[in-house]
């Protein structure tokens, strides 16, 4: 869900309402990518009663919303954005539970093990 693309909002809604469904019926994770529409996408959640683990993909906004989607019992994968002097990801790898997130390349210049080297020095 982007509300940053050229991809129309409906379409996106139902493209990705499939994909809640299908990861619901199969019983697998959801890994999500989301841009600007992290309320609207956990309002999908609530309303379709999705059971299964959210993965939000690529997470580097600020602690408000990581808890908004913490406290609706998803996941945070943080990744390259650790790497950003003073970015509010280094604050919410901190306060985040260490059952409740991943680590991630995507596609940035950093290997796995740079991103877990980093993280455990944020994380103490």
């Amino acid at each position: 869900m982007d509300k940053v693309c050229s991809t129309p909002w409906p379409l996106q809604n139902a493209s990705f309402t499939y994909c809640i469904e299908l990861s619901e019926r199969v019983k697998k994770p959801l890994i999500i990518h989301c841009v600007r529409a992290h309320a609207e996408v956990l309002q999908l959640k609530k309303v379709l009663k999705a059971r299964q683990p959210w993965i939000f993909h690529g997470f580097d906004k600020n602690l408000a919303t990581a808890q908004m989607i913490l406290n609706a019992g998803a996941f945070l994968s943080l990744g390259s954005s650790l790497f950003r002097e003073n970015h509010p990801s280094a604050e919410v790898l901190s306060m985040v539970p260490r059952n409740q997130f991943f680590l991630e390349t995507d596609i940035s210049a950093w290997t796995i093990h740079q991103v877990y080297e980093r993280a455990a020095k944020l994380r103490g």
